[in-house]
């Protein structure tokens, strides 16, 4: 069975974030991740409504010596649908970081992608 540790939040404008399996991982990492998160939730909620949760699930792999291996999927509810990510690498800081990078770089892709088809419908509609 899995077991979770859970810390939870409440991140800028009512996004509940969550952090699954962080264990007991250094009060400093502990910090960066959440910092990390802070500032990805502020910089998506600027730029779309609507953001309801986003979460970070940690899981440990290999180990060699002293250092561990991790692997990061984070999970953002939007409004155009559940966006997900999965990173993986020694650090688990640089891990959740790049995961919560490529879920941005996913995210602003949709929603260019929402924001030209809306500016095509209010084209035709101001053609009318």
């Amino acid at each position: 069975k899995d077991v979770l540790e859970l810390i939870s939040k409440k991140g800028e404008k009512g996004v509940y974030v969550q952090i699954a399996n962080l264990g007991d991982e250094d009060s400093f990492v502990a910090a960066k991740i959440d910092q990390a998160t802070t500032t990805f939730v502020k910089k998506i909620g600027s730029r779309l409504e609507g953001i309801e949760a986003l979460v970070l699930h940690i899981d440990r792999h290999e180990k060699q010596g002293k250092k561990i291996r991790y692997s990061v999927r984070t999970r953002l509810s939007t409004p155009f649908g559940l966006k997900v990510s999965h990173a993986d690498g020694w650090s688990l800081v640089e891990a959740a970081q790049t995961s919560l990078d490529r879920l941005e770089k996913e995210i602003m892709k949709k929603y260019g992608q929402i924001q030209h088809h809306e500016k095509g419908k209010r084209n035709k509609e101001n053609l009318k």
